[in-house]
C-alpha cells in the first residue's frame, strides 16, 4: 500500500516484442496534474529491462497516475494506468492461534505507519474483517 507523505518507489518493467533495440525509449510519471520525465531507457531485441520511479504521495484517499513511454511509431500500448489509495495507518489484524502474536510480528507492527490488532482464533470478530487493510 503506498505510503502518505513519502516517495514510494516504483518498479516499472517496460518490454521491447521486436527484433530491433530500441534506444532512447522516454519513461514519464504523470501525477497530480503534471507529467515528469523520469529518464530515457535502452530496451534490447525481444527483452525488458526494469526502472525505478519514486511516486511522492502527499495527499491521502484514492490517486491516479500514469506511467508512459515513447516509442514512435507505435502509440496505442504507450500508457499505463495507476490507481491506489493512501492512508495515514493501515489498519492490521494478526489472529493467532491464543492471541499472542509472534513477537517479531509485533515488533514490526508497532511500526507508526501500523494500527494493529491481535486476537486468538476463537474470538476473531467476522464483522470488522472488512474493515482491516491486512490481515494476518
Amino acid at each position: 500500500m503506498p505510503q502518505l507523505g513519502q516517495s514510494n518507489l516504483l518498479l516499472v518493467r517496460v518490454r521491447n516484442y521486436g527484433d530491433e533495440p530500441l534506444d532512447n525509449v522516454r519513461l514519464t510519471l504523470g501525477y497530480e496534474g503534471q507529467n515528469k520525465p523520469e529518464g530515457t531507457l535502452r530496451l534490447p531485441a525481444n527483452d525488458f529491462v526494469i526502472d525505478s520511479v519514486y511516486l511522492p504521495i502527499r495527499q491521502g484517499g484514492n490517486g491516479q497516475a500514469t506511467l508512459s513511454i515513447t516509442d514512435f511509431p507505435v502509440k496505442f500500448d504507450d500508457t499505463y494506468y495507476l490507481t491506489f489509495r493512501t492512508t495515514d495507518r493501515v489498519r492490521v489484524l494478526n489472529i493467532d492461534a491464543d492471541g499472542t502474536p509472534d513477537r517479531n510480528l509485533a515488533a514490526a507492527l508497532t511500526l507508526s505507519v501500523f494500527t494493529p490488532t491481535f486476537t486468538s482464533v476463537q474470538n476473531i470478530d467476522y464483522g470488522t474483517l472488512s474493515e482491516q487493510e491486512l490481515v494476518c
